[in-house]
Order: C-alpha cells, then sequence, then structure tokens
C-alpha cells in the first residue's frame, strides 16, 4: 500500500521567495518549459546514515553499543554494531509502509547472532530482539538513538531540454544520503503530461496538464503525493563581494570576503587563476579566507558561480604585502579612533578623552612631537612634592620609603605629560633601582634617580647610561660606593652588559668584567655629621684604580684626572650590540613580545643613525606600521600599574578621603593596593625589574 500522508515540497520555499523575480511561475500547460527543476520528496522522517547508540535489554542485563550503518537506494542496512567490545557486521532493511517507517537487521559475529525489528517513534527507533550466542542470548529490547539523523530526502536536480514532438529529455541527479546519482529522464507528451525520473532502486513519476500527481520509490519508501508545482531554478547573476580590491598582510588571518549577492540554490564557485598560497575559496559558499604566506603582487582572479542553469562571473584583484608587524616603515593608512586609542592605551597607559579629541583635531604628527617634549617640571609635581616632607624634615632630605612611592606615584596618575611617566616607568623597570636598600641618610637619592629617568628617558641613550652609572642611587645600590683599586667589586660592571646594555652572556666575557668592574672604580660616600646627610665623592687618590684597561677588545689607557664611566660607555656602544638590545626591549614594552630579527636590525639601525638620540627614534617607532600592526593590538598583558593607573587616568576616578574642604585624592590607598599586587613604584622586586607578560 502506497503512503500519501509524507510531504513533498518544491524547491525550497526560502529561496522561493529570495528569488521570486527570477523564477518561472508554476507550471500551467500540459508540459514544464526547459529549464532546471527541483524535487524533493520526504521518503522517510530519518536516514540510517551515522554513527548512533544503541542500548539493549536482554534477559542477562543492559548492553549498550553503537551502530553504524548506512542505506542504499533499495532500503539495504550495511554497517556495524559494537556490542560488548566486539564488532558484529549488520545487514537489513528499512521500509516505509501505511503503518509506519520499519527497519530489521541481522548483527552477526562468530556464533553471536541478534535479530532486530523496530519502528520510528519520535526521536528513536524502538522495538524488539532475539539473539543467540554469548552476546546477547534470549529476547529483549532495543533502543536506537536517531535524534542526529536528518530526514531521508530525495533531493532532485532535473535539466530539462527540449525533444521532438513536444518531449523532454535532458539530465537530472538525485542525492538522497551518500554521492549523487544519475536519473534517466522521459517527458512524453499528451493530453496528461508525464515526467519519469528514474535510475534502478529509484523512480519518480510525475503526471498531469498542470500541477502533477505523483509517485516516488527507493531507499525502502514508496510515497505519493498531488499538487506538485515544478518551479524552474534560476542562474546565478550578479555575483559581487564586499571587497573588489583587496591587499593582504602575509602570515596575517585576513577577514572573510564574501559575496554580496544571494546566489540561487546548487550554486558552485570556483577561481581562475588559484589565489595566492594560503587563500583559499569555499566552492560552497563563495567566501575567501585563510592567511596568506607570503608576498605577491597585486594581480586579477576571475571567480566563477556556476549551477546547473547557468553562471555568473565577477573579477576581484587580490594582492598580499608585507606583513606591517614586521615593518619599521611609516605606516601611511588612514588614522581612525581605534588607531588613536590604541596609540594612547600603549603610550599613557589608558585613554582620556582630552587626548582622543587633541588627536582627532590635530592629527598623530603634531602630537607626537608635543609628546615627546618633557616639561621640567608641571603642576603634578608642585602637588606632590609635600608628599615627600614632614614637619621635621621641610625639605624633604629624609623621605622614607613609603613617601617616595606615593610621591611618584601621585606623579604618575595626576601628570599633564603621561608618556613622560610612562616611559620613565620604562626604564625604573629597565635599570631596577629599589628603595628598600637606602637608609633615611641616602633616601633622597632615590627621588634623584627617579627624576633622572623622567627627565632624561627621552635624551641621548649614551648620557642616560653615563648619567645612570654615576647617578648616587645605582652607585648605592649595586655596590660601586664599595668597588675600590684594591678590591673592585663586579656587581655593576656585571649588570651593565647583562640587564642595561648588551643582555646575558651578548658579546661579553669574564675576563671583560674583572676589568670593567676596575674601571668602575673612584666613588666613595662621605658622612655629614652636621646634617647627617651621606653624600657622593669621587676619590681618584684611595679609590679609582688609575691603570690601564682593556675591555671588549678595546683599551683603557691609564689615567687619574677622572674616573672611566665615560670610556666603558663608549667602548660598549662602539663594540657591542646596544642599539639592538635597547629598542628590542623597548619595543616589547610598547608593541608586542619577541619582534623578528630583521625588525630589530632596522630599529637599531635608527637608533645608530640618529647618534643614539631616543626621541627620533621613539617618534619613528610610534608612526611604524609594526606598532599599528594587527598583531600589536591588545596582545600585551598589563602590570598592575599600568592596569590600575590606566583605569584612573582613562576614568577620571580617583581613592578619595574626606576633608573639612572637599575629597583629596587618597594615594596611600592606591599605594596600598599596589604594594599588596606586589607593584610599587620605586621597589621593584630584583635588580631586572619585575616580571612581565602572563
Amino acid at each position: 500500500m502506497k503512503q500519501s500522508a509524507l510531504s513533498l515540497t518544491s524547491f525550497l520555499t526560502l529561496a522561493a521567495a529570495m528569488f521570486a523575480p527570477a523564477i518561472a511561475h508554476a507550471v500551467n500547460g500540459p508540459a514544464p518549459a526547459p529549464g532546471v527543476y527541483v524535487i524533493e520528496a520526504t521518503l522517510a522522517p530519518i536516514l540510517l546514515d551515522g554513527t548512533f547508540p544503541l542500548a539493549m535489554e536482554t534477559e542477562a542485563g543492559a548492553v549498550p553499543g553503537t551502530l553504524a550503518v548506512t542505506t542504499n537506494l533499495k532500503g539495504e542496512l550495511a554497517g556495524t554494531l559494537g556490542l560488548s567490545g566486539r564488532t558484529h557486521v549488520v545487514t537489513g532493511k528499512v521500509s516505509s509502509t501505511s503503518k509506519g517507517w520499519r527497519v530489521s537487521m541481522t548483527a552477526i559475529d562468530g556464533p553471536s547472532k541478534i535479530t532486530f525489528f523496530g519502528s520510528f517513534t519520535g526521536q528513536s527507533v524502538d522495538g524488539t530482539t532475539k539473539g543467540k550466542g554469548d552476546v546477547a542470548d534470549g529476547r529483549g529490547t532495543f533502543t536506537i538513538d536517531v535524534s542526529t539523523a536528518k530526514p531521508q530526502i530525495a533531493m532532485i536536480v532535473a535539466t530539462l531540454t527540449p525533444g521532438t514532438k513536444g518531449a523532454l529529455g535532458g539530465t537530472a541527479t538525485l542525492t538522497a544520503g551518500g554521492d549523487p546519482l544519475a536519473l534517466k529522464v522521459s517527458g512524453k507528451p499528451g493530453k496528461t503530461f508525464k515526467l519519469t525520473l528514474s535510475t534502478k532502486g529509484f523512480k519518480f513519476t510525475g503526471k498531469g496538464a498542470g500541477p502533477f500527481s505523483w509517485t516516488c520509490a527507493g531507499f525502502g519508501a514508496d510515497v505519493a503525493g498531488a499538487n506538485l508545482p515544478l518551479e524552474a531554478v534560476p542562474a546565478p547573476s550578479g555575483l559581487a563581494y564586499d571587497t573588489a580590491s583587496a591587499v593582504y598582510e602575509e602570515e596575517e588571518p585576513i577577514a572573510a570576503n564574501a559575496p554580496t549577492t544571494i546566489m540561487p540554490r546548487f550554486t558552485a564557485f570556483a577561481v581562475q587563476p588559484a589565489l595566492p598560497p594560503g587563500l583559499t575559496l569555499n566552492a560552497v559558499t563563495g567566501v575567501v579566507s585563510g592567511m596568506p604566506g607570503f608576498e605577491i603582487a597585486a594581480a586579477p582572479y576571475v571567480v566563477t558561480a556556476t549551477n546547473p542553469a547557468g553562471s555568473t562571473q565577477v573579477a576581484l584583484t587580490v594582492a598580499v604585502r608585507p606583513n606591517h608587524a614586521r615593518s619599521f616603515a611609516t605606516d601611511t593608512d588612514p588614522r581612525d579612533d581605534d588607531d588613536l586609542r590604541h596609540f594612547l592605551r600603549r603610550t599613557q597607559w589608558g585613554v582620556r578623552t582630552a587626548e582622543l579629541n587633541a588627536l582627532r583635531s590635530g592629527g598623530l604628527d603634531p602630537y607626537l612631537d608635543a609628546m615627546l617634549v618633557f616639561p621640567a617640571s608641571t603642576q603634578a609635581d608642585t602637588n606632590a612634592a609635600p608628599l615627600l616632607t614632614t614637619t621635621t624634615d621641610p625639605n624633604g632630605l629624609f623621605p622614607s620609603g613609603t613617601a617616595i612611592a606615593r610621591w611618584w606615584t601621585s606623579i604618575l596618575v595626576e601628570s599633564p605629560a603621561p608618556f613622560q611617566e610612562t616611559l620613565a616607568f620604562f626604564w625604573h623597570d629597565h635599570f631596577g633601582v629599589s628603595s628598600a636598600s637606602f637608609d633615611g641618610s641616602e633616601s633622597r637619592w632615590v627621588v634623584s634617580h627617579v627624576n633622572l629617568l623622567r627627565q632624561k628617558g627621552n635624551g641621548n641613550l649614551r648620557t642616560l647610561l653615563l648619567d645612570v652609572s654615576r647617578d648616587a642611587a645605582m652607585l648605592k645600590f649595586l655596590d660601586g660606593i664599595q668597588s675600590t683599586k684594591s678590591k673592585p667589586n663586579e656587581n655593576f660592571a656585571r649588570e651593565f652588559w647583562e640587564l642595561y646594555t648588551l643582555g646575558v652572556d651578548n658579546g661579553y666575557t669574564q675576563a671583560d668584567i674583572i676589568e670593567a668592574s676596575r674601571a668602575w672604580t673612584g666613588y666613595r660616600e662621605t658622612y655629614d655629621a652636621a646634617t647627617g646627610l651621606q653624600n657622593l665623592v669621587l676619590d681618584l687618590n684611595s679609590r679609582h684604580d688609575a691603570g690601564a684597561k682593556s675591555i671588549l677588545g678595546s683599551s683603557i689607557p691609564a689615567q687619574n684626572a677622572t674616573d672611566d664611566f665615560a670610556a666603558v660607555v663608549d667602548i660598549t656602544l662602539q663594540n657591542g650590540k646596544v642599539a639592538e638590545f635597547i629598542t628590542k626591549k623597548l619595543f616589547e614594552y610598547f608593541c608586542y613580545d619577541t619582534p623578528p630579527q630583521a625588525l630589530i636590525d632596522d630599529m637599531a639601525a635608527n637608533l645608530r643613525a640618529n647618534n643614539y638620540e631616543l626621541t627620533p627614534f621613539l617618534r619613528t617607532l610610534f608612526r611604524s606600521e609594526a606598532f599599528f600592526s594587527k598583531k600589536s593590538r591588545r596582545t600585551l598583558v598589563k602590570s598592575p600599574v599600568e592596569f590600575a593607573l590606566g583605569f584612573l587616568r582613562s576614568t577620571g576616578l580617583r581613592p578619595t578621603t574626606s576633608s573639612t574642604t572637599a575629597p583629596a585624592f587618597d594615594v596611600a590607598s592606591l599605594d596600598t593596593n599596589l604594594s599588596s599586587m606586589a607593584q610599587r613604584p620605586t621597589q621593584p622586586p630584583t635588580v631586572d625589574g619585575w616580571p612581565s607578560g602572563e
């Protein structure tokens, strides 16, 4: 008995609505016009083609299993059933009758044989079993979970062409699980037109002088219906893309470039010639995506969209440029708000409305030029100065470690020149001097050290290295005041190269360290009993080693007129890769970790060409393609200081204390929280500063 309750749809309802202007009207005459047509016949509520959980209940208990099967045109099942660690070979049959959709199958593994008889009931196939052997002996029940199975749809795409005496021929394909199959096409004229599409094991027949009555048999189903209005599938047309001319960066994932025109059903996409390596065209959606492998000049490509009814083409131009993340060249792309916010986040730890508006109105270059000029003092300095003083120390000559930390923290938050403080904090982390190493008679040296970094951090690198080397705080911190000609101390000599200029084991030897420690001699502390302060003096007679030295392959002549600090700095700059080391570290602070060597070489060349002046280097860095590259965006992990101070700068919010007049900025509360997060300004944990990144 044929089942008439199962559904049949002509074309896709949604697609028909989308393409209504381009789709032929339903057939009203004795035969459809030549063209491409779609028929969708639901043969069964599910298609047993895949892997499904199977559960058995036997006299011995529950037996879980996994069924993996396919269904052919005749409705025959084949596959395997895994039970109790054993694999059974499965054969069987599915059928659609007036009583519903049924399945019968046999699973055999050696002496184990189980038969299954069941029917579809919602999300499962349920029935009874009969088994013999050691896996599921006797009678029982089973359930196959088919909730993931799709309906059994006979999808027919027919291309009808005119024949003789009103007949139609052509080609057709059937897809109903598995690979598409070719169908024979026959359209017979007469009072009632008859269309037959068939292959061995499958047959569709439509009859009528307008909407068809139809029958369809295959995959174990035998179904029928009426009122089938055949609708033609239009050919693709008007193909266009989001971006007709695209320039991509090598080794950067691209934003998907998709067709802007919705294509008719069964449209497939192809491109000629092949896209650059790493880029692909999705044959189903037409979307171009991927990651280009290397640089390629702009070239034309033609994308063709084809379905059985015809095709359309569009030209694309694709180029692959060098990766901006590796380029120190000036970025010439127009600046948008995302660029400007990125610039402010990196250079000022936050985005304040006033700075963003200034960038929008005046442009990056004028803003950058002004930003790189550091004021000698600001209102923030004036406001913070009282934090260093007490009633018994009105001149701030004996500030505590807490007072020093809160003094600079206040300036870090309130400075109208935030890049000055951001860069000074980089140098503070780089040189790693901690106030925890100083007693009250020396603590003012830490204030001077911070101000040195704040005032000269954008100046000449040679000058900065020399000034830091002679700085009282550094001489105290790394035992320079303990280094004498009779007993030179190696601490500063080692860290000067290892941490400050070259990197660990990068171009120097232990013999160089020994010789440099002789050169870093000459200074000592003197105590002023009247003031209670320690002072620093150069003692050429008893401290300075006046003999000749040899470091990094160069000689320092014997002399006793001054220290040898300038000679060591100059030899290091001349013979070592200081520019590479410093520019890489600055780049990683402002852009992203581990830049490629070619970029480091370009940056180092820039610094050397500018005679180690840092301002021209920083100006080039903050205008570079690398700085504004995708890789540089939101890839750095913020430190506690960057996060907390950036939040306060961006929002204008402050922790406050109540007073008799108005709430005041509670820098003590902020200092306490930064201390709890282990990043208190002026107190790095090691000579190497704070750990960074993840």
